[in-house]
């Protein structure tokens, strides 16, 4: 198989301490969370990993939650006051909800991948 990705699959041990350390965090630095997604997709990245470690489905499910994570955690980009020079996320109590919960939803996915 010819593989167009630019890196290998981060091991899924590494995934699991940084995400981590995201969640000790409470989700509120932009640039990690950044970073994080970064790995998260290096799993479909990496085609061979991607086809042949019987996760493209779980993959494809965490993905598909993560967006709708991140869509969350950083809505405050699209505000028109925004300082992109802050790393720290500005977020209501409802926001902050959503984001507990969908990162509830990521914990299950992320358990469910395999090696």
């Amino acid at each position: 198989m010819t593989s167009t990705a630019i890196g290998p699959a981060t091991p899924l041990q590494s995934i699991w301490d940084m995400w981590g350390r995201l969640k000790d965090s409470g989700f509120n630095d932009r640039c990690s969370i950044r970073v994080f997604e970064g790995h998260l997709y290096s799993l479909m990245d990496d085609e061979d990993y991607y086809e042949e470690s019987g996760n493209r489905k779980r993959i494809n499910s965490l993905l598909y939650t993560w967006d709708h994570f991140r869509e969350c955690a950083l809505k405050d980009e699209k505000e028109e006051s925004f300082d992109w020079s802050s790393r720290k996320i500005k977020r209501n109590d409802a926001d902050h909800e959503r984001i507990n919960l969908l990162s509830d939803i990521l914990d299950g996915d992320l358990r469910c991948l395999s090696d």
